[in-house]
């Protein structure tokens, strides 16, 4: 029997390369799972819109929600960014407070994100440049302070430059964004003198910064704390233009600005 190598030898070929094709589909699918959500899992806080909560559009169109969150010892603070204020939650999240904001910027806009320091709620306006002082107790504006330009002008991706970020470790106060963040005086108005600027891990954002309660996310949407635990976290319907994540002692928490109403799971 005479054998036709040449339809032998592509028969061969085809098979190899299917089995190759085959394999190099199987590791990526191992490596790219797709972003996990906590959203079937019971809330620890839910609220229909429209009761302490609002949803505002604005004359361009936008939908205003929830701005940012942040949280200390005592208790939790979420940006009402449609009603202009801060609604304050104890450590059991349940709502106790409210602090009224003065309306200094366009269609209510203070800043992206937010922290409570030394009495004063802290917000970045990154599209002027510079940080908003305002009490915590009355909610008066306090004052404004310029931010140095180009903190990360070596930076390649411009994303990666742009500061709206703040984060709090202690009574330290960092400014950056979700890759770099340099810790910052506000008393002084100005970088700390001879601070180092301190960048994630590669491949992975910071969701939470402070030295030793890190909150992570990986490319492919996981989020891990400092010691590489993994965590399903919470999508949003209505995006945050800052921090929506938390912690309350050593949990982390996330808010998610859903369509019927905001809620706030713990992540597991």
């Amino acid at each position: 029997m005479k054998i036709n190598w040449f339809f032998f030898l592509l028969f061969f070929a085809v098979t190899c390369s299917s089995k190759e094709s085959s394999e190099t589909s199987l590791k990526t699918a191992e490596t790219t799972s797709p972003p996990t959500s906590v959203a079937s899992a019971s809330p620890s806080f839910k609220e229909q819109w429209n009761k302490t909560f609002h949803l505002r559009t604005t004359e361009t169109g936008e939908i205003l929600s929830i701005g940012a969150v942040f949280s200390d010892d005592k208790n939790v603070y979420v940006y009402d960014q449609a009603e202009n204020r801060i609604v304050i939650f104890d450590t059991t999240l349940t709502i106790t407070d409210s602090v009224a904001l003065p309306s200094i910027g366009r269609n209510h806009y203070i800043g992206d994100d937010f922290v409570l320091l030394d009495n004063q709620f802290i917000f970045l306006n990154s599209v002027d440049n510079r940080l908003e002082l305002f009490d915590r107790t009355s909610g008066k504006h306090v004052r404004t302070i310029p931010l140095p330009r180009g903190l990360f002008r070596t930076e390649k991706h411009r994303s990666r430059r742009i500061v709206n970020r703040l984060f709090l470790d202690g009574k330290s106060l960092y400014i950056g964004n979700y890759y770099h963040v340099v810790p910052f005086d506000p008393a002084l108005g100005k970088k700390v003198e001879n601070a180092k600027e301190l960048s994630s891990p590669k491949q992975r954002q910071w969701l939470l910064f402070k030295k030793n309660h890190t909150l992570l996310r990986d490319r492919d949407g996981t989020a891990y704390d400092d010691g590489s635990k993994t965590f399903e976290d919470a999508t949003t319907h209505f995006p945050l233009s800052g921090k929506r994540h938390f912690t309350l002692g050593k949990r982390f928490y996330a808010v998610e600005a859903g369509k019927d109403s905001l809620r706030i799971f713990e992540l597991k």
